[in-house]
């Protein structure tokens, strides 16, 4: 329930298994792609850290991160203006904007993706409390690195179909992320009363999610391996912002877990 990856931990993850299994004599390394809680990801945002496992796992000496963006674009992503890589990578590492760190999930994940509380989910069940946790301005700045990175895709230049398809799918993640960012801010704002009837903004919001569920179902590649959760959870956003439902006020929202260990 990353969304767009947490590269600065799997990376880590990757490197200390390659290390630990030379170490040790391995025979092998198991790469593997976790997807808690659905799996709403699609496949163009794993393929940043299924390229640094194979390199790792294979050379782990001298491979040096750098060359990941050009073996990204060489081998996967195929543009000439190597943005499409750029992005992916970075993406990975944007959630680092909030602040805010908890085992297994980040906001940009989290927040559209949190089950209604009486479904009693156990994925993702913070995510419709992060809004009191993380600063505005941290919220404001995760909402700004995706947009930043979006329009790196858009000056993309894929060369073949296929990568075409990859560049589209990290741009519905980065959307889907925008709009928990947004959620979070919307919010925010509710505690100080509902939106006035004549606010064009939660409107537009909930259109922007009646799209993002219409194709987050294609009828061709299916790389998202739950289509069908996530657009119920799509739903259940779209839900709030018509009633202007907050589940949860702050000072419920603020209370925190115990464990917020950044390293795992």
């Amino acid at each position: 329930m990353t969304l767009l990856g947490r590269h600065d931990t799997g990376f880590a993850n990757l490197r200390l298994a390659a290390e630990a299994g030379r170490r040790r004599r391995a025979i092998g390394y198991l790469n593997t792609d976790w997807g808690d809680g659905g799996h709403p990801q699609p496949l163009a945002v794993s393929y940043a850290p299924y390229l640094l496992g194979a390199s790792v796992s294979w050379c782990a000496a001298s491979f040096e991160q750098k060359r990941l963006v050009p073996m990204l674009n060489r081998d996967v992503f195929h543009d000439a203006t190597q943005r499409i890589a750029k992005a992916a990578t970075a993406l990975g590492f944007a959630h680092r904007k909030f602040g805010y760190r908890e085992p297994n999930v980040t906001p940009y994940g989290g927040v559209i993706a949190a089950p209604r509380p009486e479904t009693r989910e156990l994925f993702c069940r913070s995510g419709l409390k992060y809004y009191a946790r993380i600063a505005e301005k941290n919220i404001r700045a995760a909402l700004a690195e995706v947009e930043k990175q979006r329009a790196v895709l858009r000056r993309a230049r894929p060369s073949t179909k296929a990568a075409g398809i990859l560049r589209t799918e990290l741009d519905l993640a980065a959307r889907m992320a925008a709009q928990s960012c947004k959620i979070m801010l919307w919010s925010r704002r509710l505690p100080q009363g509902r939106w006035p009837s004549r606010c064009a903004w939660p409107k537009r919001a909930w259109m922007s999610c009646a799209t993002l569920s219409a194709i987050s179902m294609p009828t061709g590649r299916r790389e998202t391996r739950a289509p069908a959760k996530c657009s119920a959870f799509i739903q259940w956003r779209m839900h709030d912002y018509r009633g202007s439902v907050l589940h949860f006020p702050p000072e419920a929202a603020r209370v925190a877990p115990q464990n917020t260990n950044p390293a795992e």
